[in-house]
């Protein structure tokens, strides 16, 4: 029995462990008032797409993921002509929040999905 209770306070010690662990390795929450939308980091990341491939169009709002220290990753699919026809591809943009409360596009990929 002792050694029942001994194994069930050391499991729990570890799994609060590993909670603590996961909290401080967390990245800091997006700044406030930073908005990642049309306006902000999804617009800038689609002016750097359109730079890239020309005639763009964002059927769909790109997927935004903060990544701590005001950076984001935005994936999405973009869709073009290409000889006449329309094309999809996707997209992945890593767009930097600066202190002067602009965004700029770090890096743009731009991708054929088969």
């Amino acid at each position: 029995m002792k050694r029942l209770t001994v194994m069930l306070g050391g499991g729990a010690a570890f799994i609060l462990l590993l909670g603590v662990l996961t909290l401080v390795s967390m990245p800091a929450p997006p700044p406030t008032g930073v908005n990642h939308t049309a306006a902000g980091a999804e617009g800038e990341c689609e002016e750097a797409v359109t730079e890239q491939l020309g005639d763009a169009r964002f059927p769909f709002g790109a997927n935004v993921l903060y990544q701590g220290d005001a950076r984001y990753r935005l994936n999405g699919t973009v869709e073009m002509n290409l000889e006449g026809e329309p094309v999809r591809r996707l997209y992945e943009c890593l767009v930097v929040y600066s202190d002067a409360g602009v965004y700029r596009a770090d890096s743009v990929r731009v991708w054929q999905s088969h």
